[in-house]
This record gives structure tokens, C-alpha cells and sequence, in this order.
């Protein structure tokens, strides 16, 4: 696991299993951070809506609905819409 924070935002990736090769990755990106190159991010982050993640989640592990996961989605819907 690599740690680094970049303008105060923290960062952790794995990167394999061996410690060896994560403190290569380390001190690589400490170097770039040093030098000022802050592309280190590749990934771009994934923006979902709520809704869409419940879901996913219901659509993805195939769970059994009852009426209390009915009831207990809805509340929580009408409170994040309130937000």
C-alpha cells in the first residue's frame, strides 16, 4: 500500500504484495511529488447518483427484497433529495 497526499488530499493504492516493490513505488512518485509532477493520478473518478448505485447494488447481489429494504431505500432517498 502506497501513501502520499498531494495539496492536502490523501492518496493510497495498492500496488503488489511485496513491500519491495511498494517502497520502489514510493519513493518514484516522493520524487515526482519533490519535482512538482503531479500527474501521478491516472484514474478519473467515477460520479454516480445515489439511485443509480442502490440500483447496481440491488441489480448485483441478486438480495431479496422485503418490504423493510423497501421502506428503509425510500427514507433514505427522501432524505438525501432533501440535501
Amino acid at each position: 500500500m502506497v501513501d502520499y497526499t498531494i495539496n492536502g488530499i490523501r492518496y493510497r493504492k495498492s500496488v503488489g504484495k511485496y513491500k519491495r516493490d511498494a517502497e520502489a513505488v514510493q519513493a518514484s512518485i516522493q520524487t515526482q511529488i519533490t519535482l512538482g509532477n503531479f500527474d501521478i493520478i491516472t484514474q478519473t473518478p467515477i460520479i454516480i447518483s445515489l439511485d443509480d448505485l442502490i440500483l447496481e447494488y440491488l441489480m448485483k447481489n441478486e438480495i431479496t427484497i422485503t418490504l423493510n429494504l423497501v421502506t428503509d431505500i425510500k427514507i433514505i432517498l427522501s432524505h438525501s433529495k432533501d440535501l
